[in-house]
């Protein structure tokens, strides 16, 4: 009796091992999230925070010139990253919706791609 109820645990511990099993898988379905839009949010956030920390105009193209060649150099080599900026420091402390003090463009050129995008900065995000 002992060795038949040692036997229906082991059967009965094997049975939900194999249910909850198939619930820890790993989805390997979908690769990882490194589509062009993806890359040119991390890129924009990037540059949005490190203008927003930047405090005087006249440090933010050396700020932006690091921050290019982080990102440049760091990125995946799948893609070819060229990021052009511009920097107005008349317009440095205008608020949204007033004319931005930073303009960028990114354009990312990948296996089979080419995706480009304007974007727009401001440092004063709080009018």
């Amino acid at each position: 009796m002992f060795i038949l109820t040692i036997v229906f645990l082991v059967g009965l511990i094997f049975s939900v091992q194999s249910l909850l099993l198939s619930y820890s898988y790993i989805d390997l379905s979908q690769g990882p999230q490194t589509s062009d839009s993806n890359i040119i949010m991390v890129i924009s956030e990037a540059i949005r925070e490190t203008i927003e920390t930047t405090d005087f105009c006249s440090d933010a193209q050396g700020n932006l010139n690091e921050l290019n060649t982080h990102i440049v150099t760091g990125m995946l080599s799948l893609y070819d990253i060229d990021i052009s900026y511009s920097i107005n420091c008349g317009r440095w402390d205008n608020p949204y919706p007033d004319p931005p003090p930073v303009e960028a463009d990114v354009r990312i050129v990948g296996e089979a791609t080419d995706t480009e995008a304007g974007l727009v900065f401001y440092h004063n995000i709080t009018g």
